[in-house]
């Protein structure tokens, strides 16, 4: 006979284990894709807009002295 019996350390390994497995094949998952993307040049529009160099520019820009930024 098997003991069914699960105490709340048991329990709480299985949620963290099945917690730990659904974000493994998320990020797995993410990458794959994102590694498929880039081998044929694909782009998402956010990844574009994440790093434009004109962003940048008026974040350095507002910044540009110490006192600004203490105000």
């Amino acid at each position: 006979m098997i003991p069914l019996y699960f105490d709340p350390g048991t329990g709480a390994l299985i949620v963290q284990f099945l917690a730990a497995a659904v974000a493994g094949v998320l990020l797995f998952y993410r990458t794959v894709v994102h590694k498929i993307k880039s081998v044929f040049g694909i782009k998402n529009k956010a990844e574009d807009d994440l790093m434009d160099d004109t962003i940048l520019r008026k974040i350095s820009n507002k910044w540009k002295t110490q006192e600004d930024f203490f105000i």
